[in-house]
């Protein structure tokens, strides 16, 4: 059976700053509707930029959309705006290193599940490269206000132990400007999701340079064109998971032209564990640091193994939209499986699932995983189900075209 998902939610966001940034018009075709996606877009016309959106399947169950937008040589059209960035991680870093470096001033706000996520490891760069950061609540915390410095500095430094997405977006800024910048790198963390802004780059016609631990950016400023975003593969991993746990096939459209997206290799690791007479071969250690969205599917379907499985280098996502260690531990358990977990790590012991009612935090990746649970377990319950709007809004749908 052949499955839709919508456009890589990474990739849109990129395609969409990049394209604004750009000199003429662009037109990015495969970019997902709805959820993260259609929150960057508003953004974007917050902003003032000019766009149009066209639905490319009206037939199908997940519809993405073509979008063509006039992009502004690297300068913001509004002067003054206010923005809110909901709760899209993506879009809060981005636009907030998008408006420090502008020459104009800008209201950013957020939801309140936003609100809680830390970016003072992104704002003490901009208030160092010259722009003046106002917190209306918290500090290093969403609300704030932002004048820009107008310019990019020479060289910046970055700590990115709790999020790839503070260098990627001082990237893509700096990018937009007809300078050379140095952007010097502290910290670890999975670097897929940088390589993928960088090859995104340079689609639009910069330099990107990776020296040791520093990024060298040399652009004349971003160019338009024709960009096709790749179908998400976190989207798609719910479905590689679903065919290990009631055995059947799926396909996804397009998912052999997915190259920058680090979730693609997660298929790689459940076949790994695909054994004979639909027995799922536990008993190993996997790192999801480069692929940590997919921690939570990994988990239930380890709840279904024959041997424990330890999941590692995930010690970030207890501070994504919600601690996602700790939901793992707790839903499984609700459901009778047993699990350790450590500050990096969580281990799951599997037995036999019964049915739950599962909290999803208001995180969509929760919601979305622990719903797999039901290819092999009555009873589980899904409770808040409407956050998978956020990245997948027909998940739900989808996964009843499949397993009725």
């Amino acid at each position: 059976m052949k499955i839709r998902v919508p456009g890589s939610k990474s990739i849109t966001n990129r395609a969409l700053l990049l394209a604004a940034l750009s000199e003429g018009e662009s037109v990015l075709t495969g970019c997902m509707a709805g959820g993260d996606g259609e929150q960057f877009l508003s953004c974007i016309k917050e902003l003032g930029f000019e766009t149009a959106e066209e639905i490319e399947d009206e037939s199908a169950i997940v519809k993405n959309i073509t979008v063509r937008i006039m992009g502004h040589k690297g300068e913001i059209p509004k002067k003054k705006a206010s923005v809110n960035v909901g709760s899209a991680g993506t879009a809060a870093r981005f636009i907030a290193a998008l408006t420090a470096f502008s020459d104009g001033e800008y209201m950013l706000d957020a939801s309140e599940q936003m609100k809680k996520r830390p970016m003072k490891d992104l704002t003490d760069v901009l208030i160092d490269a010259g722009a003046g950061i106002e917190f209306i609540e918290k500090e290093g915390y969403f609300p704030m206000k932002i004048k820009g410095s107008g310019k990019v500095p020479e060289v910046m430094k970055v700590n990115i132990d709790r999020s790839s997405q503070f260098l990627s977006a001082l990237m893509i800024a700096a990018g937009a400007r007809k300078q050379e910048c140095r952007i010097e790198v502290e910290g670890s963390h999975g670097l897929a999701y940088v390589d993928m802004t960088a090859k995104m780059m340079e689609s639009f016609g910069a330099d990107v340079i990776k020296e040791g631990c520093s990024y060298v950016i040399k652009s004349e400023g971003y160019k338009s064109c024709e960009y096709a975003v790749e179908p998400d593969m976190s989207a798609a991993a719910y479905f590689y998971a679903a065919s290990l746990l009631n055995g059947k096939e799926y396909e996804i459209y397009g998912d052999d032209k997915a190259e920058l997206q680090g979730d693609a290799g997660f298929k790689k690791v459940l076949e790994s564990m695909r054994g004979a007479d639909g027995v799922i071969k536990g008993g190993m250690t996997v790192d999801m640091h480069a692929m940590s969205d997919q921690a939570l599917t990994l988990a239930v379907v380890a709840a279904y193994a024959d041997a424990p499985v330890t999941i590692k280098g995930i010690g970030h996502i207890r501070l994504q939209e919600c601690d996602r260690i700790a939901a793992i531990r707790n839903e499984l358990e609700r459901m009778g499986i047993k699990t350790d977990e450590s500050e990096d790590s969580v281990t799951v012991y599997p037995g036999t699932p019964h049915g739950a009612e599962i909290e999803t935090y208001d995180d969509h990746r929760v919601a979305m995983s622990f719903a797999l649970a039901s290819l092999r377990t009555e009873g589980i319950v899904i409770k808040n189900p409407s956050c998978v709007k956020k990245t997948f809004p027909e998940f739900f749908e989808v996964l009843k075209s499949i397993n009725g």
